[in-house]
Order: structure tokens, then sequence, then C-alpha cells
């Protein structure tokens, strides 16, 4: 049975990138949290992809990133995985928004990247993002990081997740 949502995530351009089944999506004021079940397929820019654990998906509609916190066993170990996009659009069943190829990621091992800086730059002069896009998806990588070097929902659990963050 498929789920009942959805997260789709489209290039800037409108073309799909991701496709998500969100099980038991909720929502409290501008935050939706769902999951992604371990084994559930995806859609993917490469084509299907196997989700390899649980996830849960918090994404909001106010905020310029959605972020996953991934059940070991962790697929290429992370933890968690924060990608920069669009404040999400609901629509009364899926949650869409569109990825600026700009992400932030925690591994196991504590160790925090800011990922894809290049796709970033190389999509930016591709589809020409507006300064004010250029300024909020800057802005989030900042507040990515600020909230998991203070331990902040939804990185409030790190500490018990993997120990000490590194450099955070």
């Amino acid at each position: 049975m498929p789920a009942a949502h959805r997260l789709l995530t489209r290039k800037f351009d409108g073309l799909p990138q991701w496709t998500h089944h969100l099980w038991d999506l909720r929502r409290t004021g501008s935050l939706f949290t769902g999951c992604v079940r371990r084994g559930d397929t995806c859609a993917s820019p490469k084509g299907p992809f196997v989700a390899p654990s649980d996830t849960t998906v918090w994404a909001w509609t106010d905020r310029w990133y959605t972020v996953a916190h991934n059940v070991p066993p962790w697929h290429r170990g992370e933890a968690y995985y924060v990608n920069i996009g669009t404040p999400v659009e609901w629509d009364g069943v899926d949650l869409r928004t569109i990825d600026l190829d700009l992400d932030v990621a925690i591994y196991a091992d504590g160790s925090v990247r800011v990922l894809d800086e290049d796709e970033f730059a190389a999509s930016r002069a591709q589809y020409g993002y507006p300064p004010d896009i250029v300024a909020a998806a800057e802005a989030a990588v900042a507040e990515a990081l600020d909230l998991i070097g203070r331990r902040e929902f939804p990185f409030d659990a790190l500490a018990k997740d993997l120990g000490p963050v590194n450099g955070r």
C-alpha cells in the first residue's frame, strides 16, 4: 500500500529531482513531520532508489531546508542530511520544494560538512538564481550549522545519536 503523501522535489527549472513517500505525516504550525520507511522505493535523478533505512523527515513552510534523520544503517554514513531548498508548499496531499543543490551532512563519525557547493555555483549560473534565492540558500546553511552547533531541534538528539560532533 503506498503512502498517502509524498515529498516532491524539483529542480529550479521544474524538472523532477526526488520523490519520497511519506508515512505518518503530521503538521504542527509550519512544521511537517513524516517518515520514509526502509525499503521504500523513491524516484531519483539516477532512477529508482531503495531507502536503506527508516528516516524521519522534517520540512517547514517557512524555512529554506528540509532535514532527514536516518536510522542506522546509514547510507554513505549520513546520520542527518539537510537539503537546502525553498520552503515546502502543501497542497493538501503532497509537499513540494525546489532543490537548490546545496546540502549539509552530519556523518556517523560526528563530522559536519557542507556539500555540493560546486553544484550550487553551477546551478546558480545555469538557472540564474536571483540574488534573494542565493541569499536565502546561504542563510539556510548558516542557520542549519548554527542549530547543529547549539544542538537545537531537529539536531537536539545528536549527542544521544552520535556522541560529540566534531568541530561543532
